[in-house]
């Protein structure tokens, strides 16, 4: 943090999050978004410590990740992510 590398770097094929292995993701049209929901998941973005020891995220760049974001609903109980799966970008 100190260096300010999270502002420099771009990790985006990260070995140790895509198993370094090239595959396509699934991604969906975005979602409408409220004012309301844009601000719930703004403020859920800047709290989370993990993703801001990977990179700052600064308007713009939380901007662009509410933009293409998307609701999907699911059942209780169905696994989303397992902690350690090195494949852990989406289950269902």
């Amino acid at each position: 943090q100190e260096l300010g590398l999270n502002e420099k770097l771009q990790f985006a094929n990260r070995s140790a999050v895509g198993a370094g292995v090239a595959r396509k993701v699934e991604t969906k049209e975005p979602s409408p978004k409220t004012a309301e929901d844009r601000k719930c998941i703004e403020t859920a973005l800047k709290n989370n410590e993990n993703l801001q020891t990977m990179v700052t995220l600064d308007d713009a760049r939380i901007k662009g990740m509410i933009d293409v974001a998307w609701k999907e609903e699911v059942q209780p109980g169905t696994e989303i992510i397992t902690e350690g799966d090195l494949n852990a970008d989406r289950k269902c």
